[in-house]
């Protein structure tokens, strides 16, 4: 189990944003829909920075980090 998670974590390290979006979470957004757009979705105080989300979101799949807010 925890050779799977590894490797799980391994593939989605590969992965830039737009293939995070439509290869791994297509199933979960609307058609044409995008993480940021869900999360500000969801910012009733509209404090998402989509920018900084954006480079975010791109230097943990980078790094293969996640983090929660």
């Amino acid at each position: 189990m925890v050779a799977q998670v590894f490797s799980y974590a391994g593939y989605l390290q590969r992965l830039d944003t737009v293939q995070l979006e439509t290869q791994v979470l297509a199933a979960h957004l609307p058609p044409g829909g995008s993480v940021l757009a869900e999360v500000q979705s969801g910012d009733q105080q509209q404090l998402i920075d989509p920018v900084a989300f954006r480079e975010e979101l791109a230097r943990s799949l980078a790094e293969g980090s996640v983090r929660s807010a």
